[in-house]
């Protein structure tokens, strides 16, 4: 009997996401609106990757890894955008449970591989203002693909080590999110089984993800500190514009 139940439990196969549900009057307005949204955003990411990669007076590192940045972006919003806007047209949406976690999985890897790009982008402003003369051994094409490919490693480790443990429980429904997309915290909800171990690994996995943030701070803060000691107002506003994408360093 108990070994049925088991099996009972185990076998939720799609999740239903509600979206805007409530507000199935204003569907048709909703979807034009984040459609142009998307398309805008997605149009201007891929127009800044197509002008990077056409001028070579471009090709330094901080327009290097706005392109990464660009990617994630054109990656996030596909996750989302597309499914979402199906759930606003059709007031709800049904999908694989497979799907629902490789949903979580992208979202979140990508969200992760954004914060270490900037924190690798703090770093780069950091060198130029606060180490000018080594600036360019220190960021050569090599180290900035180096940079790069550990923050998409390190982004998409971050979240699989979390999803092993999600996928290792058991979820017995209600088969219902009331979300826009699959989060975290809402699919753990629909677990049968006790989620402790996951949720401690998502708070470890978010309190290590949280040191990008810090490199950050601490970058920016050594920048604004040699930008301080510099006495004459043009080479602080020098030193400033070096943070700036536009500046050729």
């Amino acid at each position: 009997m108990e070994e049925n139940k088991k099996r009972n439990m185990s076998t939720v196969t799609y999740v239903i996401l509600l979206g805007f549900g409530d507000l199935e009057e204003n569907g048709t307005i909703l979807f034009f609106l984040f459609l142009s949204l998307y398309m805008v955003t997605l149009f201007s990411n891929l127009l800044l990757i197509f002008a990077v990669q056409k001028s070579s007076h471009l090709h330094t590192p901080m327009y290097f890894f706005l392109c990464h940045l660009s990617c994630v972006d054109v990656g996030y919003l596909s996750s989302i955008f597309p499914q979402l806007l199906w759930e606003v047209l059709a007031a709800g949406v049904t999908i694989y449970f497979t799907a629902c976690v490789m949903q979580l999985y992208v979202v979140g890897a990508l969200l992760t591989v954004e914060c270490f790009l900037l924190a690798v982008m703090s770093y780069d402003c950091y060198l130029a203002i606060c180490r000018p003369l080594r600036y360019s051994v220190l960021t050569d094409h090599r180290v900035c693909v180096k940079l790069a490919v550990a923050s998409w490693t390190g982004g998409f480790l971050f979240v699989g080590a979390v999803l092993v443990l999600l996928t290792s429980s058991t979820f017995c429904g209600p088969h219902i999110i009331n979300h826009l997309f699959c989060d975290f915290f809402p699919l753990v909800k629909l677990s049968c089984t006790d989620t402790t171990m996951v949720e401690r690994a998502a708070f470890a996995s978010s309190f290590l993800s949280l040191s990008p943030f810090f490199w950050t701070l601490f970058s920016y803060g050594c920048i604004l500190s040699s930008i301080l000691r510099i006495s004459s107002s043009t080479g602080r506003h020098r030193a400033f514009s070096v943070c700036s994408p536009a500046h050729p360093t």
